[in-house]
């Protein structure tokens, strides 16, 4: 957390890279099942809906963050521009739900077994 102080664009961006690792890695395990103590871990994550939107967790969570009265004008200021910026790569297919899903096909395709004829 105090990695960059105070809170303006590289911490913000900082906090977008690690929460979208953590956010995916919850997705991924998610995916494959994985329960901790009972309970997936796309709750654990907070990650909801069957797309376990992860571009959409961390734009709400920025946008909390850009509205949130106890921080500074300019750290308000900075998670509003990260959100902006990641909103802008998202429209562009350059979110991380894109990413996720461009990882899933590489994947399944990695792991096909080759069609060979008798």
């Amino acid at each position: 957390h105090n990695e960059h102080g105070p809170h303006l664009d590289a911490f913000w961006s900082l906090f977008a890279t690690l929460k979208i690792n953590y956010l995916s890695t919850h997705h991924e395990l998610q995916r494959k099942g994985t329960l901790i103590r009972g309970t997936s871990t796309a709750a654990l994550a907070d990650l909801n809906g069957d797309a376990m939107d992860i571009d959409g967790a961390l734009e709400t969570e920025l946008a909390g963050d850009a509205a949130n009265a106890a921080l500074e004008p300019a750290e308000r200021a900075a998670a509003q521009r990260v959100y902006a910026a990641h909103a802008n790569a998202q429209r562009m297919g350059l979110g991380a739900n894109a990413a996720a899903a461009h990882r899933r096909k590489r994947c399944l395709t990695r792991n096909r077994q080759p069609v060979t004829s008798a």
